[in-house]
């Protein structure tokens, strides 16, 4: 139909946009923006340039191509984003996972005390790092927590999607405060640790489109482990390991509040800008 736009036409120029915004990756988030508009895989697009858009598919990809000029991250206008190689659905409720948070997937599975360990996730938000560690070791059963509703019923979709549903359950709750002495072998946990005496995230995509629970914790950044740390103790196994996210510049003092509550300190592992991300604790042998 004369007027049509043809789909390799709108990649080529929704890209040249995307790089003029300094959105890395032009051309594949231009495919991955149209996909979503059209219904299309990104590798039907690619071997289809010929294709003439509907007027509905260009009115909603110029829409959602005008988002992510503006600053709206990838991940929310289509609201999925990878993660261990595995897709999350998000939710307002909840954070948008980062690569960097795979450091703690992998220390987990590293440190992990046994084959089978039972798993417990504080502050689970898309469930992503306790899901990506039940679908790396079979047979794992785990537990997610979290205080916010929305982001419950989020974690809940994201395992019946990776066929995870009978091997987790999830609860609402302040941490581990329900929970049962001993409750898990492996507790993993990606806490709140922005400062707000430094005013708001400085990643301003974060800051304007992450929840503010998920993302703040007091004046230093420390409120969450202050909870958290005290109480692992209790709810670690004999020799259980715990792995918890942290901030920038906040290794010693996660590290000091760990000892401080009785947990034996093993590492801190990096990210991949070489920035200590990810802390282990061991619990004690004897309750």
């Amino acid at each position: 139909m004369p007027g049509q736009t043809l789909s390799g036409d709108w990649l080529r120029e929704a890209a040249a946009a995307l790089h003029g915004a300094d959105v890395p990756r032009a051309m594949a988030e231009a495919r991955a923006l149209l996909a979503s508009a059209t219904g299309k895989t990104a590798s039907f697009l690619f071997a289809h340039p010929e294709r003439a858009l509907t007027a509905s598919e260009q009115t909603q990809a110029d829409a959602i191509l005008i988002q992510r000029i503006d600053g709206a991250p990838l991940g929310r206008i289509l609201g999925v984003k990878e993660f261990w190689s595995l897709p999350f659905l998000l939710s307002n409720e909840t954070l948008e996972p980062r690569p960097d948070t795979e450091t703690i997937v992998q220390a987990a599975l590293d440190h992990a005390p046994s084959a089978k360990p039972s798993v417990l996730d504080l502050g689970t938000g898309t469930g992503c790092i306790l899901l990506s560690v039940l679908h790396d070791l079979p047979g794992t059963t785990g537990v997610g927590v979290d205080r916010s509703l929305g982001a419950l019923r989020t974690a809940s979709a994201n395992a019946e999607a990776l066929g995870l549903q009978d091997r987790v359950a999830f609860m609402a709750g302040d941490w581990g405060a329900a929970l049962q002495s001993g409750a898990a072998d492996l507790i993993i946990s990606n806490p709140p640790y922005v400062a707000t005496q430094h005013g708001p995230a400085p990643d301003s995509a974060t800051a304007l489109h992450d929840p503010e629970l998920a993302l703040y914790a007091g004046a230093d950044g420390l409120s969450a482990y202050r909870d958290i740390l005290p109480d692992l103790p209790r709810l670690l196994a004999p020799s259980g390991v715990a792995v918890l996210e942290i901030g920038i510049d906040q290794m010693l003092q996660v590290r000091a509040l760990g000892e401080q509550a009785g947990l034996e300190w093993i590492e801190a592992r990096p990210d991949l800008a070489g920035i200590p991300r990810a802390v282990i604790f061991r619990g004690t042998a004897n309750k």
